[in-house]
């Protein structure tokens, strides 16, 4: 049981003593709440902006993707829609001219 008689007394169990009791005693320092909550908020704002950044990243990644199949997709249809004296084969490799010479390789 603790009981502060005054400012400048304590009775109780010393391990729990808001002052030291002893010229050896530890120092107790009040904690600044406000430096606490200041760090915790930065700490904060700094994972969550490299969860952002993560994000972008794999946004940029898949829109990359997604403009790379849709060219994957309009040369096949050019080539679908193109006179052709042969069937393609899908997974190898196909050569046709044009204005330019084009090589493709289907996955």
């Amino acid at each position: 049981m603790d009981a502060i008689i005054d400012d400048n007394s304590y009775t109780g169990l010393a391990s729990f003593a808001p002052i030291p009791l002893h010229v050896s005693s530890p120092a107790i320092k009040p904690e600044d709440r406000k430096l606490i909550k200041a760090q915790a908020v930065e700490a904060m704002h700094l994972k969550a902006q490299q969860q952002i950044d993560l994000l972008k990243r794999q946004a940029a990644l898949i829109m990359e993707q997604a403009r790379e199949l849709e060219d994957r997709v309009l040369i096949s249809q050019q080539i679908y829609e193109a006179t052709m004296r042969f069937s393609p084969s899908m997974g190898r490799p196909i050569i046709f001219t044009g204005a330019t010479m084009v090589k493709l390789f289907y996955p």
